[in-house]
């Protein structure tokens, strides 16, 4: 970890906080001192690997759609390839029906390093709501088990009678393996 990475056709520089330069980094290590350039690395290596697996991970872990929570919520957003397309496509169509020159929607270019880089780091498009982030985490800390949160079992009237039962959602179970699962939780 050198303090910083450039990135892409254009040499986008990413950065750590401050510029820190953290010298060599492992996963653990990278965790404990928030190493945003271990991270932008991983982005940019995993950008030229099939299926987008800092997405595929992300949502797994119950990032990029709701939790399930009895209360209504908001899915967040974890950018991709295919999201990309679609917001792109959107600002086309909304373009051709204004007759404007940007609706603001996209600016109409590809999914690229660049955003990769972001998404690793959760900056860019990345979308998550704190309930999102705390199942995520409890999943790491739960070995694999993706929680569906819930505020209750029961409602009862003013008198303690039973006026209805919660369902309480299903939870999911993902494999992680045990030796990055425990870099993880000793990073943290």
């Amino acid at each position: 970890d050198t303090g910083s990475i450039r990135v892409g056709a254009d040499r986008q520089r990413f950065q750590n906080a401050g510029n820190a330069a953290n010298g060599p980094v492992d996963l653990r290590s990278a965790l404990e001192v928030s190493s945003d350039v271990y991270f932008y690395l991983i982005g940019a290596a995993a950008n030229k690997l099939p299926g987008q697996v800092i997405q595929t991970w992300a949502n797994k872990l119950g990032l990029g759609h709701t939790t399930g929570v009895d209360l209504g919520e908001q899915s967040g957003t974890i950018p991709d390839a295919k999201w990309r397309a679609g917001r792109n496509q959107l600002e086309r169509d909304c373009r051709k029906k204004t007759k404007k020159d940007s609706c603001g929607i996209a600016d109409l270019r590809d999914w690229s390093v660049g955003d990769n880089v972001q998404t690793a780091v959760g900056q860019g498009d990345v979308l998550a709501t704190p309930l999102q982030m705390a199942v995520a985490y409890s999943a790491i800390a739960n070995d694999g088990t993706v929680v569906t949160p819930h505020l209750g079992t029961e409602v009862k009237d003013e008198n303690g009678n039973l006026v209805q039962r919660l369902q309480r959602g299903q939870n999911k179970k993902v494999a992680l393996e045990p030796q990055a699962r425990q870099a993880i939780m000793d990073g943290l």
